[in-house]
């Protein structure tokens, strides 16, 4: 709201613009002044007004419409001042405040011309708080895009997984839920190897595979370098153990020099009965897999 009304403070050539409200006390404070918070004159929230201005304000904390009629001559200046008051459910709870710079106009200036610029002024506030609300519709799907996408391989990041986890721990989770951990195999031979290109290659490999099987039916998330986690409803601890080895023979056929895609895993589903929460069914997914990993031939 500070950077909105300071935009309209330049477009409209207005020499302060604020809104002000009353404190505990009953003294009159500013809220937020459309100043840069660099500017000597900026006034942070809780400041009190100043006496100069004082009595505009108050007219207007009362709830009278207060339109510039005459300069006022203050000690930062010669200011046209006006107000409007802001109302929740009919009750005052604050005002806009408006000081034009009095060089800018005489005595003689007609109260119609006055008029016009509070209009302008009003008319580019609400143009620009729906301009903020058209932008605020198209970019919020998009900052909440990167800020839960791991961009290297598409798949949902370490951001989205916390969130999910603390969504889970405060819920019961569903019965069905079952949990996929994956670690990549090979993955520090590769990079040593091959570099790191390459070893990006690899994670991205085994993302989208990962993806592709279980699109619409799972959340798949890279919480580490090289490490997965699916969460996957709906689907029998079965079932997944037989899309795994139909995914582990996929895996095969996507290789990278000498090596091909290779990678361990574990499997478990949440128990109501052993389960405190989802973060045991993980770790036990997680020893399954470390003992899977060890299991394995060495590369």
């Amino acid at each position: 709201m500070q950077s909105e009304l300071n935009n309209v403070r330049k477009i409209t050539s207005v020499r302060y613009l604020y809104t002000v409200k009353r404190n505990s006390d009953g003294n009159a404070i500013y809220v937020v002044d459309g100043l840069p918070d660099t500017d000597d004159d900026f006034r942070p929230y809780g400041s009190p007004i100043e006496e100069e201005i004082l009595p505009v304000v108050n007219k207007c904390l009362d709830g009278q419409i207060v339109h510039g009629t005459e300069i006022l001559d203050t000690s930062w200046g010669m200011v046209i001042p006006a107000c409007e008051p802001i109302k929740k459910n009919g009750i005052t709870v604050g005002a806009l405040a408006i000081e034009f710079d009095g060089s800018y106009f005489s005595e003689n200036t007609k109260n119609s011309q006055r008029y016009g610029i509070i209009v302008c002024i009003c008319v580019a506030i609400s143009v620009g708080l729906v301009a903020i609300l058209l932008i605020r519709s198209f970019s919020i799907p998009l900052y909440r895009w990167l800020a839960y996408t791991d961009l290297l391989t598409g798949a949902l990041n370490r951001n989205a997984y916390e969130l999910a986890m603390h969504t889970l721990c405060d819920s019961t989770p569903q019965p069905n839920l079952l949990v996929l951990t994956c670690d990549i195999n090979r993955l520090k031979a590769i990079n040593d190897q091959m570099g790191h290109t390459t070893g990006d290659q690899y994670i991205r490999s085994m993302a989208q595979l990962l993806l592709r099987r279980f699109k619409g039916k799972a959340e798949t998330y890279r919480i580490g370098g090289d490490e997965f986690v699916t969460l996957l409803h709906d689907l029998t601890p079965e079932a997944l153990e037989t899309a795994m080895l139909d995914l582990c023979a996929e895996a095969q056929q996507i290789t990278f020099g000498e090596y091909s895609l290779s990678f361990s895993y574990g499997i478990a589903a949440f128990d109501k009965d052993t389960d405190a929460s989802i973060k045991d069914t993980i770790s036990r997914a997680d020893a399954s897999m470390y003992k899977y990993k060890q299991e394995c031939p060495k590369p």
